[in-house]
């Protein structure tokens, strides 16, 4: 027969619950954080794993494809530093396309063939020369733009997939950049080519606003070393009279000087 005195007493019993909850209390604690650890941990992991696949990704295919060739059924990529022959002969294509029918197989010769000859032999990309560009000056009709455009078409067939061209004649780029033009992005296309080919660098009306926007481009081109071919009317003594002492410094440290002379060969043929 129990008695009251084999009985817990209430102060033992309010000790023993007292015991349990502390040590439930421990145990959530210790589960909380346990898992907030291993949430830590599985984050970590899978942060790591989200980097090395994007590693993988920029080694495997550093850029999004930007064609590809039915012919031989290869893509490429943005940063390819060449491409097959039918993308490369298509790029060529493209370039000789810009040229104006009338100068299209045009032949170089003389001093400019001597310079031509240099310059397809360096690395304008690598190791630009600072004297890299040319200037070809003459009379009217003498065949400066047809040396010109025979200059491109040469260089043309010598282009990586990555060449840019531009072409442009100096009175028609002023006149569509002006406020009321059309194309004021085409200075930026021009800034940026690896070869820019200048046609009557003074055959526009000199203002302050033509100095200028020339001094922007040809400054912009100086300061890079990309090269240019530039055709005019006016000696090279006479260039600061018409484009500024600014603009004509920097063209007499940036280009080899040709003459071309003789006859007005577009009389000649009338």
């Amino acid at each position: 027969m129990t008695t009251e005195s084999d009985s817990p007493s209430e102060a033992e019993i309010d000790a023993v619950f007292a015991e349990q909850h502390s040590r439930a209390v421990l145990e959530l604690a210790m589960e909380r954080r346990d898992a907030e650890a291993r949430t830590r941990r599985e984050a970590a992991a899978e942060a790591k794993r989200v980097a090395q696949a994007r590693a993988t990704v920029a080694v495997e295919q550093p850029a999004t494809p930007r064609s590809w060739c039915e012919r031989c059924g290869t893509t490429h990529y943005d940063d390819d530093h060449a491409s097959c022959s039918h993308q490369l002969d298509r790029h060529k294509q493209r370039l000789r396309d810009e040229i104006p029918r009338r100068f299209r197989g045009a032949e170089v010769d003389g001093k400019a063939l001597a310079w031509l000859g240099q310059a397809a032999n360096s690395d304008y990309r690598a190791d630009p020369p600072s004297r890299g560009s040319l200037l070809l000056h003459g009379p009217t009709g003498a065949g400066k733009t047809y040396q010109m455009f025979g200059i491109f078409e040469s260089l043309a067939e010598m282009a990586t997939y990555r060449s840019q061209f531009a072409a442009r004649n100096v009175p028609a780029l002023l006149s569509s950049l002006r406020p009321n033009g059309t194309d004021e992005d085409d200075m930026s296309v021009c800034k940026r080519a690896d070869w820019l080919f200048l046609d009557d660098l003074t055959g526009h009306k000199a203002t302050e606003w033509t100095e200028e926007r020339l001094y922007e481009l040809l400054n912009d081109r100086y300061e890079q070393l990309r090269p240019c071919v530039f055709t005019t009317n006016t000696s090279p003594a006479k260039l600061k009279d018409h484009l500024g002492d600014r603009i004509a410094s920097r063209l007499a440290e940036m280009c080899e000087v040709v003459a071309i002379s003789g006859p007005d060969r577009r009389r000649l043929k009338g």
